[in-house]
């Protein structure tokens, strides 16, 4: 996988199976979310922006700002 930085932002090229695995990261991510937390949150606004990478290439979810949590059927704001 080659990689590069230019000025701040960090260039990657990824196969689909690197891509893939992001895809699965984040959707297990948002299904802790939905489902296993102990209130159900509700990311209204996921971007490309907020998913970051660590180190092994692990996708995690940030930036909860418009994020809403769910108790029973009402949302909390």
């Amino acid at each position: 996988m080659g990689a590069w930085r230019t000025g701040c932002t960090l260039t990657l090229h990824l196969d689909f199976l690197q891509r893939l695995k992001m895809m699965i990261d984040v959707a297990s991510g948002l299904e802790y979310l939905h489902h296993n937390y102990s209130n159900s949150v509700v990311q209204c606004d996921l971007k490309p922006n907020q998913v970051l990478l660590n180190d092994d290439m692990v996708a995690h979810i940030s930036n909860f700002n418009i994020a809403k949590l769910l108790m029973g059927s009402e949302f909390l704001k």
